[in-house]
């Protein structure tokens, strides 16, 4: 089964900073993981800009 992309986000995320982050608060533990140096600022803006979207669309 593949996992979708915010799946595999919350994969990462439980695998680098372990079960302290809850699942549902996804923009801090991206924004950890960025200050820990596992992502770029490019990577962690795109992410950010990603989830903005999905945010745009949910709420039509």
């Amino acid at each position: 089964m593949l996992l979708s992309g915010e799946e595999k986000i919350k994969s990462m995320i439980k695998y680098l900073l372990g079960d302290k982050v809850s699942e549902n608060d996804t923009l801090h533990a991206l924004k950890e993981i960025h200050k820990q140096g596992f992502i770029t600022d490019n990577e962690l803006s795109e992410v950010m800009q990603r989830m903005e979207h999905k945010k745009g669309l949910a709420s039509c």
